[in-house]
């Protein structure tokens, strides 16, 4: 069985996240739209936040994403609104093996 997930923007979720399987998805909503979705290329970036390692999931203003887990392995997620990654440094980031 497959299973939705809702990230929502709130800092709870980020921190008490389940588990997730292939087959699952993972919605991303954007409360503030204003900010766009990464995945970031290796853990290294993800743990200090550097964008330039990262690539660009959503168009500027989107109001959700859904990430499709197809195969194994760890994916590094953050919200960057083009100028500060100051939500990724605060918590709101999520990592998925």
């Amino acid at each position: 069985h497959s299973a939705k997930f809702l990230v929502d923007g709130g800092t709870s979720w980020w921190k008490n996240k389940p588990g997730v399987q292939i087959g699952d998805s993972v919605v991303f909503l954007e409360r503030y739209n204003n900010s766009s979705l990464y995945i970031f290329k290796n853990k290294k970036a993800f743990a200090v936040c550097n964008f330039s390692e990262a690539a660009l999931l959503t168009k500027p203003r989107s109001n959700s994403y859904t990430w499709h887990v197809s195969r194994p392995g760890f994916f590094y997620f953050s919200f960057n609104n083009g100028g500060s990654n100051h939500a990724c440094l605060e918590g709101q980031k999520l990592a998925v093996e």
